[in-house]
């Protein structure tokens, strides 16, 4: 009851000491998944400890700190992939490998027509394909990288007020699936 209430302080929880007691019983799995191949001991005894405490549940308890809008007074407070976008003449792309991953054309076997595509990239200026940028690729490639022959990123992800994940249900989830599947 003497506690002062940090309430709008804090930026991810607003001063919610449960939502905090998640995270970090969330983070010490993540944490003990790491060292499970050089101290597989300690792995086990932090796994028992937390595996029945309260975890990050669902999405509403992610944590992740939100950006601010375009036109804030710090440029810092924005999103960080659309600051560096801003410079139009070396636009964000998107890699050879998750375009190349995502479109049908690539297993139709598979059925790998990755709905996400259009959400993660643009289609290239020149001619409205989906064509990523190869990394590091020798002076052969140098045509197929011009701004206009490959696809961007969507505009989704270069909004300057999205939130910045910090854990997420979702890494929890693998996490407990990972250990489960371990033994």
């Amino acid at each position: 009851p003497n506690r002062v209430d940090i309430g709008n302080s804090d930026l991810i929880y607003g001063g919610d000491i449960e939502m905090w007691r998640r995270f970090a019983n969330s983070l010490r799995l993540r944490y003990a998944l790491r060292v499970r191949f050089s101290d597989e001991a300690l792995t086990r005894q932090e796994i028992a400890d937390v595996i029945n405490a309260p975890l990050i549940a669902d999405n509403s308890m992610n944590a992740q700190v939100m950006t601010l809008p375009d036109g804030t007074t710090h440029n810092s407070n924005r999103h960080p992939m659309f600051n560096e976008n801003i410079n139009a003449l070396n636009p964000f792309a998107c890699t050879n490998t998750m375009v190349y991953n995502m479109r049908e054309v690539t297993s139709p076997d598979l059925d790998m027509d990755d709905p996400r595509l259009t959400l993660y990239c643009k289609p290239a200026p020149r001619d409205g394909a989906y064509r990523g940028r190869i990394l590091n690729a020798g002076d052969g490639f140098r045509w197929f990288h011009t701004n206009d022959n490959v696809s961007r990123l969507g505009d989704r992800l270069l909004q300057a007020d999205q939130p910045i994940k910090i854990l997420t249900h979702a890494e929890v989830e693998f996490n407990k699936a990972e250990i489960y599947l371990a033994g």
